[in-house]
C-alpha cells in the first residue's frame, strides 16, 4: 500500500447537523458547498445519488427507496442528525430532464416530488420514534429554494 495523500482525520465520533440526500449532478455541487457553509454545518452525512430525493418519492419496495431509507436509518442510528435534507433539481437526468411550460409548473412538480419523499421519510421517522426535522430543497440554475 502506498500513501497518496497524508492527512490526519479526527477519530472522535460526532453527531451530524444534517443528513442530506443530494443529486450527484456536479452542476449543483458548488450549491451544496455554499449551503453547508452558510448554515454553519460542521458534520454532514451526505448521501449523493442520481436524482437526489427522487428515489424516496417512488413506490415502496423499489431498490432506490430501500437503499436510501437504509442509509438514512444508519445516519440516525450512528450520528443522530438534527435534520434530514431532501434535494431535487431542475433539468435532472434521473427524471428524464423534464421540460415545463412555466417555472410555476416546474416548482409544483418538484414540490409534489419532495412531498412524496418527505412522506416516505416520515414513515421511517415514526418507526425510529424520531422527531427529526425534514428540510425540502429544490435547486435550479438561479439558486437553491426551500419548500
Amino acid at each position: 500500500m502506498q500513501t497518496i495523500l497524508p492527512h490526519p482525520s479526527d477519530a472522535h465520533h460526532y453527531e451530524a447537523d444534517i443528513c442530506i440526500i443530494w443529486c450527484f449532478d456536479d452542476r449543483f455541487s458548488p450549491l451544496l458547498g455554499e449551503l453547508v457553509a452558510r448554515q454553519g454545518w460542521q458534520h454532514v452525512d451526505l448521501i449523493k445519488v442520481a436524482g437526489g430525493a427522487k428515489g424516496l418519492a417512488g413506490q415502496p419496495g423499489e431498490t432506490d427507496r430501500v437503499y436510501l431509507l437504509d442509509q438514512i436509518a444508519k445516519s440516525i442510528k450512528l450520528h443522530k442528525p438534527r435534520a434530514i435534507g431532501l434535494m431535487v433539481h431542475a433539468d435532472c437526468g434521473a427524471y428524464g430532464s423534464p421540460k415545463f411550460d412555466t417555472s410555476e409548473k416546474e416548482q409544483e412538480f418538484f414540490a409534489n416530488e419532495l412531498q412524496k419523499a418527505s412522506m416516505t421519510v416520515n414513515h421511517l421517522r415514526a418507526a425510529e420514534s424520531s422527531q427529526i426535522a425534514i428540510r425540502k430543497f429544490f435547486a435550479n440554475f438561479e439558486g437553491l429554494h426551500e419548500f
